[in-house]
């Protein structure tokens, strides 16, 4: 046989399935018949078996469907017996036409169907290559039985047609499997979208849609319905639905709209595009593109952008004010020591006095929130922070060493995050309360008080600047603080979780300040203790 040329291959797929071929069905399959070797004189021999054949066409089908129900997987592919009642004859009338024929473009396609049934049944391609073995050694052997002489020739033929037979059903076996690999890909894609597309026919049903669920859809939602049980009456008043949609189908131009309100809270915004189609049962498509995150993320872009121009401005005008504030601040001290004890005057200056001590506190409170950080990263260990920064703040508190790790730090960023916090904690607990000073575990250090807690008001927004719950504080304290954080690449928090507590003492507020690149932890029993530091 002549080496098979590229034609000759471009037919062959296109016979067993594929897509690729351009040519006619009939050249195809002369072309697989001929490859095979099948021909007028193996269709003489099967027509003459076959009336030996017809008496044992029910064995045949009980032989086959027992082998096949005694494999689970194969097996599973079956409804209930009826099912296989049904299927027993249906396979009789195949080995029928298998031995008849004609094995012409109807007897092909008809093998095809089979080879795509077993793709939507779910049963494995193996099967169909033991099944026909079995097939085989049946016709075989009723061949050897009624014609010694002539056996070779029929199984010879037997064997050409069940090949003709694997290569169609294989073929669109393989076809079928990957459509459906495709279009299950397909419907993960679109089921992913960010975005919903309905396909409406000329009765503005809904035959199509990205998701059957979601925000945008009702909760009633179904395909088949009309587009108006698919959408929210809000969203098809706010974007005048049916005028548009009207509008698309009499104009058959694409209607847009840019931008679709809808009240809350919370307030959605919309895109729709309302595209005219003539495609079968689609005659409408109706795009809806959720623009809420973007417009959110360009606000809070616009947002930031104008708080740094104000930060910036901010910083300018307290570094200004700063000399002058100092300038009042010596003279009004002069002014008050030059007066005698006695004179009433000295009160008011002195109240004077504070309010400049005031205003500059706040003003270095604004430089050092808005002035960028020098930082210089050291080797050090968590336990070591706490204690310098319990030092720094000379406060009382309970230091409980649950981890202790190595890190890679700016120690003068942490130390001024724990200051502050440890002297807020100090204001809330008040007189007599408790503050607990907590290492681990992991690169974790955390500051509670039994105080009275962050109140829901505020508790959103306690790290933005000007936010404070003290009656004299500037507001810039946590903010710094957090931006402290940030900038030796940690995270602070206010934490609302669950944490281990001391029995005899109220819960009040917990702030975790969580530090990045722990180099090693040194792990051993907890331990409390008492420390009680002061500055000489």
């Amino acid at each position: 046989m002549p080496p098979p040329s590229t034609e000759a291959w471009r037919r062959l797929a296109a016979l067993m399935g594929y897509p690729s071929a351009a040519t006619s069905m009939n050249d195809d399959l002369h072309e697989l018949r001929t490859w095979i070797g099948f021909g007028a004189e193996d269709e003489q021999v099967l027509r003459a078996l076959l009336p030996h054949v017809q008496p044992h066409l029910a064995r045949i089908a009980d032989r086959f469907y027992q082998a096949i129900s005694s494999s689970p997987v194969a097996h599973a592919v079956f409804v209930d017996d009826a099912q296989i009642a049904r299927l027993h004859k249906s396979l009789q009338g195949w080995l029928v036409r298998l031995l008849q024929g004609p094995w012409d473009t109807s007897w092909a396609d008809r093998s095809r169907h089979i080879g795509q049934m077993h793709v939507r049944v779910g049963l494995p391609e193996r099967y169909m290559f033991a099944a026909m073995n079995l097939i085989r050694e049946d016709l075989c052997d009723i061949a050897h039985e009624v014609d010694a002489p002539g056996s070779r020739a029929a199984c010879r033929a037997i064997n050409r047609v069940t090949d003709l037979e694997l290569c169609l059903m294989t073929g669109a076996y393989h076809a079928a499997h990957e459509d459906q690999e495709l279009r299950a890909l397909q419907q993960v894609i679109i089921q992913h979208l960010p975005m919903t597309v309905l396909l409406l026919d000329e009765h503005g049903l809904v035959h199509a849609a990205t998701h059957a669920r979601g925000s945008v859809f009702s909760d009633q939602a179904r395909v088949g319905q009309h587009y108006t049980a698919f959408l929210p009456p809000q969203l098809i008043v706010a974007a005048d639905l049916e005028l548009n949609i009207q509008t698309a189908c009499a104009s058959r131009q694409t209607q847009t709209l840019p931008h679709v309100l809808l009240p809350g809270p919370p307030a959605r915004h919309y895109r729709m595009h309302i595209v005219p189609l003539d495609q079968g049962k689609a005659r409408l498509l109706v795009h809806i593109e959720d623009m809420t995150d973007a417009l959110d993320a360009q606000a809070r872009a616009l947002q930031a952008e104008s708080l740094a121009r104000i930060g910036s401005m901010a910083a300018q005008l307290a570094h200004e004010i700063r000399n002058p504030i100092a300038g009042i601040s010596g003279t009004l001290q002069v002014i008050v020591q030059t007066m005698p004890n006695d004179d009433r005057r000295r009160e008011i200056l002195s109240r004077v006095q504070e309010q400049v001590h005031r205003l500059d506190h706040l003003v270095r409170d604004l430089l050092n929130y808005a002035r960028p950080a020098s930082l210089s990263f050291t080797d050090t260990t968590l336990s070591s922070l706490a204690r310098e920064s319990l030092r720094q703040a000379a406060i009382e508190a309970e230091v409980q060493v649950l981890q202790d790790a190595s890190i890679f730090t700016d120690t003068g960023a942490v130390h001024q995050i724990l200051v502050n916090l440890l002297q807020n904690a100090r204001d809330a607990a008040g007189e007599g309360g408790w503050i607990g000073l907590r290492v681990g575990p992991g690169p974790d250090l955390w500051v509670m008080d039994s105080g009275p807690g962050i109140s829901a008001a505020v508790r959103d927004e306690l790290f933005e600047p000007f936010v404070s719950t003290k009656t004299k504080g500037t507001g810039l304290g946590l903010a710094i603080c957090r931006r402290r954080a940030a900038e030796v690449g940690g995270l602070l928090d206010l934490y609302e979780g669950p944490l281990s507590w001391p029995e005899d003492k109220r819960r009040g507020a917990v702030f975790r300040l969580r530090l990045p690149e722990t180099r090693g932890a040194e792990p051993g029993p907890p331990h409390s203790t008492r420390s009680n530091f002061s500055i000489r």
